[in-house]
């Protein structure tokens, strides 16, 4: 009984589940077929009843054991993910822990930085106590949003956040999910702006960054301390275009590769190409406007706009400066528009050199 016991044990700390199984059924057909033999050839009558029900409790025990195990582990899992996922997300993962492989692997992927404009200056006017709950309260917020788009919390930087979506399980609409997280994000800031005002909490603006292409996504850092983060230059170019909102005076900037991979989904409009710090090649950026729904209320805009841009492409300073001046004043405050029209008014003044070929070049991060 006991070398029935310790056998079986030692089989079922490597097998699981149907393997297991049919250890334990092996073993109990090969004992009541021993028994037999030796009581046919020798004639000496064993004991069935205490070997097997040894060998069955022993199966049993050691299944209970994995499970609850198991089962634990799982539960850790999912609180950890959680931190990360949304609640629906982090059950999945936790049920199905191969599909998050361990370690770095190439993948394509939409990443979105978002900023408070302008934080220092807001901390500064308040106390601390005050601050935190602000800061927790609008982390929080956004935090909801980006989970019930599906997407994965990377991290928080100060009041800045990090979010990523195809991971970690794929999503083959993810461009189109972190665009409309961040058009959700920026229509859930209006309504908590209007309910500070109460609260004499200052009005928040949060500049969004998108870009879609190929990183580098895994556990990344030490043996004492790993980080479920992306890496990659399309990383930090998302980074750059949260960046460059300031610049514009826009909500929300995506590059042309989430802007085509999002599909028609979205109301959009070029406002440049831009060599942003460490890329050679320039990027086409795109304000996200709003969803396609919303198509009828920005089409003037956008096509005065546009025609505008072909403007000053071609050089034609005047022409241009008609376009982008029909877009500002009168209370409408269209920051591109504004930009445009002071870059056109410099370069009449001092035109550009024959090889000009209207790429902004950043300078600056």
């Amino acid at each position: 009984i006991l070398a029935a016991a310790l056998l079986l044990g030692s089989i079922l700390h490597y097998a699981r589940g149907m393997l297991a199984a049919l250890a334990a059924a092996g073993m109990l057909a090969g004992y009541a077929a021993g028994s037999q033999w030796v009581f046919v050839s020798r004639g000496v009558p064993l004991s069935l009843v205490y070997p097997m029900l040894a060998i069955a409790l022993t199966y049993v025990a050691v299944s209970l054991q994995h499970y609850l195990v198991e089962e634990r582990e799982r539960r850790k899992m999912r609180n950890a993910l959680e931190l990360y996922l949304s609640p629906s997300m982090a059950r999945l993962v936790s049920e199905q822990p191969e599909r998050l492989k361990l370690g770095g692997e190439k993948r394509e992927l939409s990443v979105l930085f978002s900023d408070i404009r302008d934080f220092t200056a807001i901390s500064e006017g308040l106390e601390p106590e005050a601050l935190v709950e602000l800061l927790n309260v609008y982390l929080g917020e956004m935090t909801d949003v980006i989970f019930q788009h599906a997407g994965m919390l990377d991290k928080y930087i100060g009041d800045a956040v990090m979010a990523v979506w195809g991971a970690p399980l794929p999503q083959a609409d993810h461009p189109a999910r972190a665009c409309a997280a961040a058009l959700a994000m920026q229509s859930r800031l209006t309504r908590l702006n209007e309910e500070w005002q109460g609260r004499g909490w200052p009005v928040l603006r949060v500049g969004v960054g998108l870009n879609t292409g190929p990183m580098i996504f895994g556990n990344m850092g030490s043996a004492h301390h790993l980080s479920l983060t992306v890496m990659g230059d399309n990383v930090n170019l998302g980074s750059r275009l949260e960046g460059l909102t300031k610049l514009y005076g826009v909500d929300i900037l995506a590059s042309e590769a989430t802007v085509r991979a999002a599909g028609g989904g979205f109301v959009v409009r070029e406002l440049d190409r831009v060599r942003v710090k460490g890329k050679a090649q320039p990027v086409r950026i795109f304000e996200v406007l709003g969803p396609a729904s919303e198509q009828e209320r920005w089409a003037a805009r956008v096509e005065r706009f546009h025609a505008g841009l072909a403007a000053y492409r071609q050089r034609r300073w005047d022409d241009a400066a008609d376009c982008f001046a029909s877009l500002t004043g009168n209370g409408v405050d269209d920051g591109p528009a504004a930009l445009y029209l002071q870059r056109c008014e410099a370069l009449r003044a001092a035109p550009p050199p024959p090889e000009w070929d209207g790429v902004t070049v950043m300078e600056t991060k």
